[in-house]
């Protein structure tokens, strides 16, 4: 989340995109998938996505469908703190039920983030 703030302060639309849309959202299935277990161990969540509509959880997807960004500097800013608010909310629920202690502090990872680009949903602007 960083290294995308961070390339799209500095103007590089396309490859904070690229790494929003590409990395981060892989990172997001294999998360997808953690969290589908968690709720059911015997899921078949194949791999890479695949079928991902079947087997993960339709409110995650609703929110999954809103982190995906069209190539403009406010929506991706706007769907960088969709994936943010996503992966917090699969990352918690999915640690809480597999009794994981969670390691990253994400309120530090938000402040961290607005530093950069803050949050469009809730500014005017994005930098002055």
């Amino acid at each position: 989340a960083l290294w995308t703030a961070k390339k799209l302060r500095r103007g590089e639309v396309f490859t904070a995109l690229d790494c929003l849309d590409g990395y981060m959202k892989a990172r997001v299935v294999t998360l997808l998938s953690w969290h589908a277990r968690s709720v059911d161990p015997s899921v078949d969540t194949w791999h890479a996505g695949r079928f991902v509509e079947r087997w993960a959880d339709p409110g995650a997807l609703a929110a999954l469908e809103k982190a995906f960004a069209h190539y403009d500097v406010r929506d991706v800013a706007r769907a960088l703190w969709e994936t943010i608010d996503l992966w917090q909310g699969l990352e918690e629920e999915t640690a809480s039920r597999l009794g994981f202690v969670l390691a990253l502090d994400h309120r530090d990872l938000r402040r961290r983030v607005a530093e950069i680009v803050p949050d469009p949903r809730h500014a005017s602007t994005l930098w002055p």
